[in-house]
């Protein structure tokens, strides 16, 4: 597959390093810190005319008009970047700020030490000639400035403090295809899918490798990054649905998605917003489909049903779930406290100003309850099955009369009671989620309702189009979401909607191949929206597009 640089990072799973071309430029980075930091290290210039070919392992940029002389990039473990010029020369000049310092450590060994990314590297010559201009000025090098001449290599590592483990390198040759091994291994245990949607099947299995970082600071576990291009975080809703696909080949490292914020859940029981290396925020919480998603997880491997497993997942969604229940109610209802506690940021409800009581996060906490019912009897905690099971039917008893406004759910502030005067976001139809307690006529309305009002060429809109708040590219007013539409797939498919289930599924994917695996997509043309290498929409598009396989090949028999 060739990878495009301007709009997908080359890196690999576990690294921090990163390789973009940005605004016609191009730059080695170090994505640690997350999307707030500064993520620029070396800009990397080139004498000559060049261009590029990128594949999943391996970079190589050649001069236009003689190809053959070219450099070459790889990654050979997460820590590590092996750099080979064949022909042509590569000029690697620090992004540097006033601290930063470059000594000579040896013969032909660099340490370079980065006061912005507060990390290290080891710049090591293998073979070929490097020359560096780094003149020191009292405090710091003036300039950090290395070219790596023609038919040279050089190996860089990164580490926090010391180099506590100096492996031997090997061959460029011998990398490029223990790395081509390693990948092939982890594209063969992704779901599959149908031939027409290789392009987007061989691009979303690219990009949840190479989202993925290493344990490192507060990371405790491997995670999956949102994207390397700058949603440089783990959110802690968008880590279900990336531990959902990987549940089945890869259980550990889907564990690990929602570990992490078990490692760092406050005693209030909130989840941390978003965690990285360096930062854990509690200034937002997400939205309580922490046990769907687990059930789900379930469902897929006897993995994560295991006892101990499940006990310390459904402690932990205990005390979640406590948190809206201790701290988020009022009058009965669980409430938000900005537009970004929803997932839905800047959806239509929360143009008039908080705290507002919306219908999804009571149907969410509802759903949250049912299953950590279920969760308690099969751990034989049935005192603990029978309150959940109690307190899940109490919401509910609230519910209905709460939100349903003549056969249309509404939301309100939270303290005057007013009604919220927008009734054009689709997130108001997210109780289809728990149609299983509703009756069917309303159920069945609700349902009628979403898809006249929001399906669109190619799939479900987050805004209505025909509301005046309506953008293409206006984020959560008016976009298709991987999210949005995986749980909304899920419960028309539970409700007994099956056929509608499929046909969003369908357009969803049509939309990846058309607008790539981006952030959101323009619901009536497709094309992609902000970060353009999102992991969650990876995940959403192979889990989908399985889906449908699974559901031809089942029409077929």
């Amino acid at each position: 597959m060739r990878i495009d640089i301007t709009k997908i990072p080359f890196s690999r799973f576990g690294s921090y390093f990163v390789i973009s071309c940005i605004e016609k430029e191009f730059w080695l980075r170090d994505v640690r810190g997350g999307d707030e930091a500064p993520s620029q290290l070396f800009k990397l210039i080139f004498d000559q005319p060049v261009d590029y070919h990128c594949t999943e392992t391996q970079l190589t940029i050649y001069h236009k008009n003689y190809p053959t002389a070219k450099v070459e990039f790889i990654m050979p473990e997460a820590n590590s970047l092996h750099i080979r010029t064949t022909g042509m020369s590569v000029e690697m000049v620090a992004d540097k700020i006033r601290y930063d310092t470059f000594n000579a450590i040896g013969n032909d060994e660099f340490e370079y030490i980065s006061y912005k990314k507060e990390m290290k590297y080891r710049l090591s010559l293998l073979t070929g000639v490097v020359n560096v201009d780094a003149p020191w000025k009292i405090v710091g090098n003036e300039r950090i400035s290395l070219t790596l001449m023609p038919d040279s290599e050089l190996h860089m590592v990164n580490y926090r403090v010391v180099l506590r483990e100096e492996k031997s390198v090997i061959s460029f040759e011998d990398s490029q295809v223990k790395l081509q091994d390693n990948y092939q291994i982890w594209r063969n245990k992704m779901p599959t899918s149908h031939e027409r949607y290789q392009e987007s099947h061989e691009l979303a299995t690219y990009l949840l490798w190479a989202n993925t970082v290493s344990q490192d600071g507060l990371l405790t576990h491997d995670i999956t990054y949102m994207s390397k291009n700058w949603m440089q975080n783990i959110w802690s809703w968008d880590n279900c649905f990336n531990a959902i696909l990987l549940a089945e080949q890869y259980p550990a490292l889907a564990y690990q998605q929602l570990e992490v914020f078990i490692d760092h859940q406050d005693t209030s029981g909130a989840y941390p917003d978003f965690i990285n290396d360096k930062y854990v925020s509690y200034n937002c919480v997400k939205p309580p489909i922490h046990a769907w998603a687990y059930q789900k997880m379930m469902s897929i491997n006897n993995y994560f049903c295991e006892p101990a497993r499940l006990s310390v997942i459904y402690d932990s969604f205990v005390a979640n779930t406590n948190f809206w229940l201790n701290y988020r109610m009022e009058d009965g209802l669980p409430y938000y406290t900005h537009g970004n506690d929803s997932g839905w940021d800047n959806a239509s409800i929360f143009h008039e100003g908080f705290p507002v009581t919306a219908p999804d996060l009571s149907a969410y906490l509802i759903q949250q309850m049912d299953i950590l019912a279920s969760m308690a009897q099969e751990l034989g905690k049935l005192d603990e099955s029978s309150n959940w099971q109690r307190q899940a039917d109490d919401l509910f008893d609230r519910f209905l009369p709460a939100f349903n406004v003549d056969g249309q759910l509404r939301a309100f502030h939270t303290y005057s009671k007013e009604l919220v005067k927008s009734t054009s976001s689709a997130m108001l139809y997210l109780p289809i989620v728990i149609a299983y307690r509703l009756d069917k006529k309303l159920s069945s309305s609700l349902v009628q309702q979403l898809l006249s009002r929001f399906e669109c060429r190619y799939g479900l809109a987050t805004e209505e189009a025909t509301s005046p708040m309506f953008k293409g590219d206006g984020y959560w007013l008016g976009p298709i979401w991987a999210p949005e539409t995986y749980i909304f797939v899920d419960a028309l498919n539970r409700a007994g909607y099956q056929e509608a289930a499929y046909r969003i599924s369908e357009k969803f994917c049509e939309a990846a191949l058309i607008g790539g695996l981006a952030e959101n997509y323009n619901p009536h043309t497709a094309e992609g929206n902000d970060d353009l290498a999102f992991s969650w929409t990876s995940s959403v598009f192979l889990l989908l597009a399985n889906s449908i396989m699974k559901g031809d090949s089942d029409n077929d028999k």
